[in-house]
């Protein structure tokens, strides 16, 4: 193997290992809610060492993916594509939003 490749293979199983521990931080079952917690659990767990992988360097990236998948999120309302004033026909002396079907 070459020099390349194994550093390739390192940082693979490296973001192996944290996308596991973001998704032990995210189980619907986990004990706690507390990231910190969650995060000293999944080292105790997988029986890592300080040397292999510190705790505020694992709290660190996590916060980072947290801010990265939270900032691809569409944060305004989309517009609806199709709306039938449906009780306008029923209705025309009320002019409404709230009184219209809308299709997303």
């Amino acid at each position: 193997m070459t020099i390349e490749a194994i550093l390739e293979f390192n940082e693979s199983i490296d973001l192996t290992i944290k996308l596991e521990m973001f998704r032990w931080c995210h189980h619907p079952n986990a004990y706690f809610k507390e990231v910190d917690y969650n995060i000293k659990r999944f080292i105790d767990f997988y029986e890592f060492s300080e040397d292999d992988l510190t705790f505020d360097n694992l709290k660190r990236w996590y916060y980072r993916e947290r801010q990265r998948i939270s900032s691809r999120k569409p944060r305004e309302p989309k517009e609806p594509d199709l709306t039938i004033p449906v009780l306008m026909t029923y209705l025309p002396e009320i002019p409404s939003k709230e009184l219209q079907l809308a299709m997303f």
